[in-house]
């Protein structure tokens, strides 16, 4: 307060004022985001949530424009344009693609600059880690993200080749290597809330198999990335990312009991989801929502799609805006300059901690219950049929 004779309102005050105002019961203005997350009408300081340590500082997201793969030639066409126009990389969808394709085309991308960064997205196989595992070594910015590790648990053949894989090559990549090679991305959540205690559950599943198999949990952490969807919920998504940044700090210091240590801030890939509404050029919007949600919840990786790209033939200036809405959002608005914007809002502070503590719970359940393969898994199967 500035002034001593003015007294200070409480929440209670705003209400019964905002009570008397409206011509409309005070809970219909209520907006439910989700099961039992309830967004109110009004927020004050009796609603921070502090309790909550402060995110660590992290480094300005890579900016990876979606490059559809149509044939070698050409999409290396379209990626050098991308990297003209600003994008630190790209991200490749190569599952519709063999084995031979995508041995081709890795070992073209490795002749890359160190500098740029290379991100794709396979579908597992034996043969596609035979095809991967020689050139692994040479890529130093990115991921491979092979779909999906939560399908694996319905296969015991792949999921043991591909723990033969990380035990294989991880081990020998060289010191500072930054290429995650275990990429974590759930598909059967139905809330934000599973969708983060999902994707905690099947990375911790994924480090007890892994350090059980010989590996060192410090390089079986460092090659996590979770894959995360971003919809236009624009602060559901910013507090989703918020609160898995927050919840994964608190999993490597309280329970692997590495405190303030570099494995405390996830990886996040954070991808815009494909729209079919027209106008198209509505999505040019709705991917810049998606984007500054992605951004201001801490994503260490951003890629966008077109806005044209699901609806026609992708051209150059649906390229050119898919790699400058990042480059907006850091050389124009800033937002690479501050390390965790939303910090302090009454309302981004509540929510994060409502999906926090609920999603933290969530957890606790599924590991006392044996962990992602015996508690999910089931339900995924029950889903399936």
């Amino acid at each position: 307060m500035l002034f001593s004779e003015f007294s200070s309102s409480t929440k209670e005050d705003w209400e019964k004022q905002a009570r008397r105002e409206l011509t409309t019961s005070f809970s219909e203005l209520q907006t439910k985001l989700e099961k039992d997350i309830v967004l109110q009408p009004i927020y004050t300081n009796e609603d921070l949530k502090l309790d909550l340590p402060p995110l660590l500082e992290y480094a300005p997201w890579i900016n990876l424009p979606a490059c559809p793969y149509t044939n070698t030639q050409e999409t290396k066409t379209v990626a050098l344009y991308l990297l003209e126009q600003g994008a630190d990389g790209c991200f490749f969808d190569l599952t519709s693609q063999n084995r031979e394709v995508v041995t081709d085309f890795l070992q073209q991308l490795t002749v890359w600059s160190t500098q740029q960064a290379i991100a794709c997205r396979v579908n597992f196989s034996e043969k596609q880690v035979e095809a991967f595992s020689p050139i692994a070594s040479r890529l130093h910015r990115g991921f491979i993200q092979f779909t999906s590790l939560d399908l694996m648990y319905q296969d015991a053949k792949q999921k043991t080749a591909y723990v033969h894989f990380l035990n294989t090559i991880i081990p020998k990549l060289p010191e500072g290597h930054s290429f995650q090679l275990i990429s974590i991305s759930e598909t059967y959540h139905q809330t934000v809330v599973e969708q983060i205690a999902y994707h905690l559950a099947l990375a911790i599943d994924w480090i007890d198999q892994l350090t059980q198999a010989g590996m060192k949990l410090e390089s079986v952490l460092n090659q996590i990335v979770f894959s995360l969807p971003i919809h236009s919920n624009y602060f559901l998504e910013i507090t989703k990312l918020r609160a898995i940044r927050l919840l994964w700090q608190r999993l490597i210091e309280q329970g692997y009991g590495l405190e303030k240590s570099k494995y405390s801030q996830p990886f996040i890939h954070a991808i815009n989801t494909a729209c079919l509404d027209t106008p198209i050029e509505n999505n040019i919007i709705r991917h810049t929502i998606q984007a500054m949600a992605a951004v201001l919840g801490g994503c260490t990786y951003l890629s966008l799609f077109g806005h044209d790209q699901f609806l026609q033939t992708a051209n150059p200036f649906s390229y050119r805006l898919s790699a400058h809405i990042s480059s907006i959002l850091k050389e124009e608005a800033y937002f690479d300059k501050v390390i965790d914007p939303s910090r302090g809002s009454f309302f981004l502070e509540n929510l994060t901690h409502q999906l926090v503590e609920k999603s933290w719970n969530l957890l606790k359940e599924i590991e006392q219950a044996g962990g992602y393969a015996k508690k999910i898994q089931p339900i995924q199967k029950t889903n399936k049929v």
